[in-house]
């Protein structure tokens, strides 16, 4: 609860509202006003949209650079979790300095990163972060820059991806598995063909890098690439999976009327599958307070999801509430991880007082994993919350796992757990 309140008022947001107060006329009273922030025309995709396979490039301009890279934004193809032909815009840092363990043929390595939730507001696209004249104050993307500068001074090119839908004019697929591999593993390929004379190539060794959303995105990653990308499965070293969502039933209900998980996270959620799943129709769901509630939602960004929406519940926004038919609870099982056993070797990590994600999640996900012969790392930090495993200890420690495996240094064969205390 501190932590939401801390986030309220940083944010200006309502402190009454983040801890589930009712502070207005109805039940939804005191929820802040939609902002209206514009991004760039760059996020407009054309009409029709190009023919191609699933990562070509179908624009980039540059941005201003950033500490030890220069800066390219991407609109690439992709396909969302019905098998369609999406817009997906992204980032590419490349390094100012050589790769200090190059790849065949001096291929520089590549690590893609799933961002963790960045809301579904256009204007907190991770993307636009780097764009000067329409940056978010909202936006958290600086929290995930110490991994990318990290990354940078190995000479290691960075690749980020908003996700379908954010920034673009469709709607997110918020936490919906499958969805947010493709749009990752597509990343990758529209790096390698960015430009067919520069040291990204076939031979680039590759990586990806995930927590909280982006740990499931990279956690399903690595449990779709043979099927969905087996041109790039020889070439990839690791994937490193942060406090990831593993079972949206479970996660969902983690978050239904929570405010020390994020209220806004899980209303989120429901957007994220309808959006993915149209005939589920939310709207068809959502009473008339309902409807204003998920509007606000998708003008939020992360601070406003942890801290914006109190203690509503979804049988307050939807009638019945959703998450009990059927139909939702089977889009939900579609993103449950831990069925596959990677074929590269991953590194989960997370804090055991996580109250965003369930601690038991991770673990459960390197058994499962394990279980099938996969070959894991798992590192959990006791005492640690959310936001300290991400970024006191548990991304450091996870990029050194990472940038050891793209110099070529092997993974330690079968299954390993560590338990560590913070410094």
């Amino acid at each position: 609860m501190a932590l939401a309140l801390v986030a309220a008022v940083a944010w200006g947001v309502s402190p009454a509202l983040a801890a589930g107060e009712d502070n207005g006329p109805g039940l939804f009273g005191a929820l802040p006003p939609v902002p209206s922030l514009p991004v760039s025309d760059f996020y407009v995709p054309p009409t029709p949209l190009p023919e191609g396979r699933p990562g070509d490039v179908i624009r980039r301009e540059d941005l201003p650079p950033v500490p030890g890279a220069t800066v390219q934004r991407i609109m690439y193809l992709s396909t969302n979790k019905q098998g369609e032909r999406v817009p997906v815009t992204g980032i590419v840092l490349t390094p100012l300095v050589p790769a200090q363990v190059p790849g065949p043929g001096g291929a520089r390595p590549i690590v893609t990163h799933t961002p963790g939730t960045r809301g579904l507001a256009d204007a907190c696209a991770p993307s636009n972060f780097y764009d000067r004249k329409t940056v978010d104050l909202r936006s958290i993307e600086p929290v995930q820059f110490p991994a990318y500068a990290q990354q940078l001074a190995a000479g290691i090119t960075v690749v980020i991806t908003d996700y379908v839908g954010s920034g673009t004019p469709l709607e997110q697929e918020y936490l919906v598995a499958q969805s947010e591999a493709q749009n990752g593993i597509d990343a990758t390929r529209a790096a390698l063909r960015l430009d067919s004379n520069d040291d990204l190539n076939g031979a680039s060794p590759l990586g990806y890098m995930g927590f909280s959303q982006g740990g499931q995105a990279a956690a399903a990653i690595a449990e779709l690439l043979p099927a969905y990308a087996p041109e790039l499965l020889p070439h990839v070293e690791g994937v490193v999976s942060g406090a990831p969502p593993t079972d949206m039933q479970e996660q969902t209900a983690h978050f239904d009327g929570n405010p020390t998980a994020g209220v806004g996270f899980g209303l989120a959620a429901l957007t994220g599958l309808d959006a993915a799943f149209p005939d589920l129709n939310l709207d068809r769901y959502a009473t008339p307070e309902g409807r204003q509630v998920f509007d606000r939602v998708r003008a939020s960004c992360t601070p406003e999801n942890l801290a914006a929406f109190g203690t509503i519940t979804y049988g307050q926004v939807t009638s019945p509430d959703v998450t009990t038919l059927p139909a939702w609870r089977a889009a939900m099982a579609e993103s449950k991880l831990g069925g596959t056993a990677p074929e590269m070797p991953t590194y989960l990590f997370n804090g055991t007082i996580d109250t965003i994600v369930p601690p038991h999640m991770a673990p459960k996900l390197h058994k499962d994993w394990c279980s099938k012969g996969a070959t894991s790392e798992f590192t959990s930090y006791p005492g640690t919350e959310h936001f300290a495993s991400l970024g006191a200890v548990g991304i450091p420690a996870a990029n050194e796992w990472l940038l050891d495996r793209l110099a070529g240094k092997p993974a330690a064969e079968g299954c390993v757990v560590n338990h560590l205390l913070p410094n």
